[in-house]
């Protein structure tokens, strides 16, 4: 299963970053341009990585949710629908997961329950917060271009290069864990989907 595989990747990213950030002192050398322009390079690409979930989460949305509609006008509800002129015409009012179906009827509506559930908005915050870390790594010549990636476009103060580091190590660890976190998380989801199909066959 690829979200278990993920999350022992992630597991053994977290233990190398703890494992370094305790024993070692973290040093990023700004002697060249080019080493100012790959730690732009790396906080523009985890600028795109938060944009690039957000899209893949409401688009599976979306997606689940056409799924849900088209199967509701494939099939008769076994329920008796209440009818409103005031309901969204996307709505749907009755639940599939109710009505002895197929699995896969009840699928899309529980897959859709499920994604509300992983902790999307707290990785995402641990982007922002290691994107905001490493700009305040960069000369402010180079930072300014990054302020479409820091939260808010909010220019900030300058902070001690030794400072800022420490910080650095602190949120990269935090963020590692969010990402362990979040896959964890999905892990858990996947085998509650897997059950609830079950559980659909089983009716």
């Amino acid at each position: 299963m690829i979200w278990a595989t993920m999350l022992q990747c992630h597991r053994h990213q977290h233990g190398i970053i703890k494992s370094l950030s305790s024993s070692c002192k973290l040093q990023i050398p700004f002697d060249s341009d080019s080493h100012c322009q790959t730690v732009a390079l790396l906080s523009a690409e985890l600028g795109k990585l938060r944009l690039n979930l957000q899209n893949w989460i409401s688009s599976h949305k979306a997606y689940l949710r056409s799924i849900n509609l088209w199967l509701h006008k494939c099939m008769k509800p076994l329920r008796k629908r209440k009818s409103s002129r005031k309901q969204n015409a996307a709505a749907v009012d009755v639940s599939l997961a109710e009505c002895a179906v197929a699995p896969m009827f009840a699928a899309g509506e529980t897959w859709m329950k499920l994604l509300d559930d992983l902790p999307t908005e707290d990785l995402e915050e641990a982007i922002e917060c290691l994107v905001a870390g490493i700009s305040r790594l960069l000369p402010r010549r180079l930072d300014q271009r990054l302020d479409e990636t820091v939260k808010d476009g909010e220019a900030e103060q300058e902070v001690p290069r030794d400072d800022a580091a420490a910080d650095l190590r602190s949120i990269l660890v935090v963020f590692v864990d969010k990402l362990e976190a979040f896959s964890e998380v999905s892990v858990q989801k996947y085998l509650d989907l897997q059950r609830g199909v079950g559980a659909a066959k089983d009716r």
